[in-house]
């Protein structure tokens, strides 16, 4: 009954495991598509405030590292 109880917990802790990597990996992929948008240009204004803001060279450097 324990071996049993025990396999249970460690294909429960596999399947969490597998479903956090994905979601995160999933998060990672947003962050870098967003990234790469900036850093190419794709994104000429951003909202700061309620106003629109040209994005400056600065700001797209760092969305370029963020995607590195």
């Amino acid at each position: 009954m324990v071996a049993r109880r025990f396999l249970q917990l460690r294909r429960a802790e596999s399947v969490g495991t597998d479903r956090l990597r994905l979601k995160t990996i999933r998060g990672l992929e947003q962050l870098f598509d967003v990234a790469n948008d900036y850093a190419r240009g794709r994104v000429k204004w951003q909202t700061e405030d309620g106003k629109a803001v040209a994005v400056t060279l600065k700001q797209r450097q760092m969305w370029a590292r963020i995607a590195g």
